[in-house]
C-alpha cells in the first residue's frame, strides 16, 4: 500500500498541528512519517492510517517534533553564521578590500584630525542607528510581502530575515559606551584611534551584510539549501 495524496496533505496538517511551522521541516517530517506508515502497512496491511501515524509519532518521544525542530534550527543557525562569515571575509580580498580600507581610512582621518573626538563618535553611532532602523523597516516590509506571496515559511529564511534582535544586540555595547561617555576616558593615541575606527568599520560592514546584502541574495541561498524553493 502507498500513501495517497490526501493522506500526504493530512500529514502536513498533522505537523502543523504539532507546532512545526516551517515548510522545509514539515516536508522532511512528512516524508519520514509516510515511509514509516508504508513500512507498517507492509508488516500489517490491516492497520489504519490513523493508528499507523500515531505509532510513528510516538517514536519521536515525549516532546514530539520539538527536538527535531531544535536540531534543525541549530544546524541552519550555523549555516547562517557561515554565510555571514563568507560575505564578511569577501571584503578582505581584492578588489572588495578597497571599500573596507576606504571607510576605515576616512574614519581614521576624521578621528585623527577632529578636535572633539567623543562627539564625532557619538554622532556616527546615532547616524548608524537611524540608518539601521530605516533599513530594518524596509526589510520588515519585504518579509511580509514575501510571506503573503508564498504562504510558506522556510527555516533558513527565518534566520535571514529576522534580524531585529541580532542587530539590536550588536548595537547595545556601542550605544552603552556612548551613553556612559566612556569614550571620554580614552587617551586617543594613534593606537586608540586605529582600534575605534576599525571597530566601527567592522560594525558597519556587518550591519550592511546582515540587513542588506544577505537578504538581497536570499533567493540564491534558499535555493541552494532547498532546490524546491523556486517552485514554492
Amino acid at each position: 500500500m502507498k500513501i495517497s495524496s490526501e493522506q500526504i496533505q493530512n500529514l502536513y496538517k498533522f505537523t502543523q498541528k504539532h507546532y512545526v511551522e516551517y515548510f522545509d521541516l514539515q516536508t522532511e517530517l512528512v516524508d519520514h512519517l509516510a515511509n514509516g506508515i508504508e513500512t507498517q502497512w507492509q508488516q500489517n496491511p490491516h492497520i489504519s492510517f490513523e493508528d499507523a501515524l500515531e505509532k510513528e509519532f510516538k517514536k519521536f518521544g515525549v516532546f514530539g517534533f520539538m527536538e527535531v525542530v531544535e536540531e534543525r534550527q541549530k544546524a541552519l543557525g550555523k549555516k547562517y553564521l557561515g554565510i555571514i562569515k563568507k560575505e564578511f571575509l569577501s571584503y578582505f580580498s581584492w578588489p572588495e578590500f578597497i571599500k573596507f580600507a576606504t571607510l576605515w581610512a576616512v574614519l581614521f582621518a576624521g578621528l585623527y584630525w577632529v578636535g572633539n573626538k567623543e562627539m564625532l563618535v557619538v554622532s556616527l553611532l546615532i547616524i548608524i542607528f537611524v540608518v539601521m532602523l530605516y533599513m530594518l523597516f524596509k526589510l520588515n516590509h519585504t518579509i511580509k510581502q514575501r510571506r503573503r506571496n508564498s504562504n510558506k515559511k522556510w527555516m533558513l529564511e527565518q534566520h535571514i530575515f529576522n534580524l531585529g534582535g541580532v542587530v539590536g544586540g550588536m548595537f547595545i555595547p556601542l550605544e552603552l559606551g556612548a551613553q556612559l561617555r566612556l569614550f571620554e576616558l580614552f587617551s586617543w593615541s594613534v593606537l586608540t584611534i586605529t582600534f575605534v575606527s576599525l571597530a566601527i568599520t567592522i560594525y558597519v560592514f556587518l550591519l550592511y551584510i546582515m540587513i542588506y546584502k544577505i537578504p538581497k541574495k536570499a533567493s540564491i541561498y534558499l535555493t541552494e539549501t532547498y532546490p524546491e524553493y523556486n517552485y514554492s
